[in-house]
Parts: C-alpha cells; sequence; structure tokens
C-alpha cells in the first residue's frame, strides 16, 4: 500500500511537470488571441454593469506614473503568473491530454471552488487590508466569473500566456482605473483621497 501511494505522488508529480513544461513552451495563435480577446469582451459586458450597479466599480483618476509601473509590473508575477501556474495549469488537464468534456468541467470546477475560496483564505490570513473587498459577494462573483474565463483560455490554447494576459489586463483596470487600488491599499496607506 505504501508503495502504491508513492507511485501515485511520483505519477501525479510526473503530470504536474509535463502541464507546466506543455503550458510555458505553448505559444498562442492569433485565433488564440483573438478567441481571448472574445473573452475579455464577454467578461467586460457582464462584470461592469454588475460592478458599477452595485457600486463596486468606481471610475478613478490614474495613479501617478511610478506606481502605475510597479501595478504594471507586480499585476504580472501576482496575480497573473502566480494564480494561472496553480489553478488552471496545475490543477486542470492540458488540451493535449485530451480529456473527457465531464472530466474537465469537474477539474474545472474544483480549481475555480479553490480559486474563489482562496481569496477569502488570503483575506483572513496574509492580506488582511483586502478583507472588506474580498468578502464582499460582488468581488466573489466577478472572481468566479475571471476564473471561468481564464479556464476557457487555458484550454482553448493550452498555453499558459492567455489566461495570464486575462487575468493580469482585468487586475490592472481594475486597480489602476475602477477603485481596486483604493480598496485594497489606500486606507493602510492613508490615501484616501487619491
Amino acid at each position: 500500500m505504501f508503495n502504491a501511494a508513492i507511485d501515485l505522488v511520483l505519477t501525479g508529480g510526473q503530470v504536474v511537470m509535463q502541464r507546466l513544461v506543455s503550458a510555458w513552451t505553448t505559444l498562442p495563435t492569433f485565433q488564440d488571441w483573438a478567441i481571448a480577446a472574445l473573452l475579455l469582451g464577454m467578461y467586460a459586458a457582464v462584470v461592469l454593469p454588475l460592478g458599477f450597479r452595485q457600486r463596486f466599480l468606481q471610475v478613478h483618476d490614474f495613479l501617478p506614473w511610478p506606481q502605475m509601473v510597479v501595478v504594471l509590473g507586480a499585476s504580472v508575477l501576482s496575480p497573473g503568473l502566480s494564480e494561472e501556474l496553480l489553478y488552471r495549469v496545475v490543477l486542470l488537464p492540458h488540451p493535449a491530454e485530451q480529456p473527457a468534456a465531464i472530466a474537465w468541467w469537474g477539474w474545472n470546477s474544483l480549481s475555480l471552488g479553490v480559486f474563489v475560496l482562496s481569496h477569502l483564505l488570503s483575506a483572513y490570513s496574509f492580506f488582511p487590508a483586502a478583507r472588506s473587498t474580498f468578502v464582499q459577494p460582488v468581488f466573489l462573483v466577478m472572481a468566479g466569473i475571471l476564473g471561468v474565463v481564464c479556464a476557457i483560455a487555458y484550454q482553448q490554447s493550452g498555453s499558459l500566456w492567455t489566461p495570464v494576459f486575462v487575468h493580469w489586463l482585468i487586475v490592472v483596470i481594475w486597480l489602476l482605473r475602477l477603485g481596486g487600488y483604493q480598496k485594497l491599499y489606500a486606507k493602510e496607506r492613508g490615501l484616501n483621497k487619491i
């Protein structure tokens, strides 16, 4: 039984490593980017009216350019790259694995649940400044829709880079123009007037 458990861990590790290599090295095609753009448009069509109606999204002036550069760069690494590697690449079957549709949706449901739950857990652990934002139902719905959009971008392209770009762009627009920075950082830094 112990050997079977070791074999399972080793096999799982090989699968994850193959997923990481495949997703990292697969370059998106023009069609993949076009589908990512379509997914971004669909996301905006659903989330913008919802966010403004719930008064969660509010248009703000841009931050000073040095802060904007930091936000643009840091958001590539987290949440863009770090979350997409974990919640899409590691947890979802790579398209080359040719999973059955029901298996893919089952894994996607698990990945999506963990993705949304991770925001709540981070708000109650290492990112308490985000608590009042991350516990809001409208934020959790928007995060859930983002997770679905990124999963579709990944499944369609087989590349890490389309969901990273989608995730990054949505986050930086929220942080830089739609009140995200003010919600997450302004209060702790005394910048309520930004």
